[in-house]
């Protein structure tokens, strides 16, 4: 009996270009870190204050100015928290996009981080 070929998954961003191993990886990684950041808020909501001062902070250096990207955390953290944790876990192109200038840094501890560094080491 001939062997079976198994059919190949192709994936493809959504511009049309064909990922290496490595953006997804690292895609998964940010998801994964994401993924972590929600699961802390969600016990303890008032870690989201640490992404309202980051941006706050952040903001401020721009004066009137701020780049696109933060006045778009700033009006995605006035939403109600399951919102945000949607948005910060989704795979989607959007979202990838926007957890490239996530304010979430500090919420998670440095073990926490490095656990998941050290997952997706490749």
């Amino acid at each position: 009996m001939p062997a079976r070929n198994p059919q190949k998954t192709v994936i493809w961003f959504d511009d049309g270009k064909r990922p290496n191993v490595a953006d997804l990886l690292e895609k998964e990684k940010d998801i994964t870190l994401h993924c972590l950041i929600a699961r802390k808020i969600a016990a303890d909501p008032r870690l989201l204050d640490i992404a309202r001062r980051n941006l706050e902070g952040w903001t401020a250096r721009y004066g009137d100015s701020p780049p696109r990207a933060l006045e778009e955390w700033r009006e995605i953290l006035r939403r109600p928290w399951p919102e945000i944790a949607a948005l910060i876990t989704d795979p989607g192109e959007p979202a990838t996009r926007m957890r490239q200038s996530s304010p979430f840094a500090g919420v998670l501890t440095a073990p926490e981080r490095r656990r998941v560094y050290e997952a997706f080491r490749a």
